[in-house]
């Protein structure tokens, strides 16, 4: 792993973590735009999303206001109760597909 004057990232990996006879270069330059949260929300990057339900008996206030939020679509104001509250919140997603830049937004809520 290696990163560069500029700021870039690099990684060379050999066997086993990739085919055997083979070596795996991934070189990422960091975004020169910085998103909020709330242009990834205009983008419709959750409108897929769907909730998943559990039986809790009791939930904090700051868990209902999370629960509207997700029931209204209002992603912006769920991801900033996550934030607030130090919820863990996983992202994933292959090389260069936006993980950092995405958690940086997360970030500056």
């Amino acid at each position: 792993t290696v990163e560069l004057p500029g700021g870039e990232r690099g990684q060379i990996v050999m066997a086993p973590a990739c085919q055997k006879g083979t070596l795996s270069m991934t070189f990422r330059k960091p975004s020169l735009l910085r998103f909020t949260h709330k242009d990834y929300v205009n983008s419709g990057r959750y409108d897929r999303a769907q909730a998943i339900a559990s039986p809790i008996l009791t939930l904090k206030a700051w868990q209902r206001d999370m629960q509207e939020a997700h029931a209204a679509g209002d992603w912006d104001r769920f991801m900033e109760i996550a934030v607030a509250h130090r919820q863990n919140i996983i992202v994933f997603g292959g090389p260069g597909s936006g993980k950092t830049t995405y958690g940086k937004s997360l970030i500056d809520l």
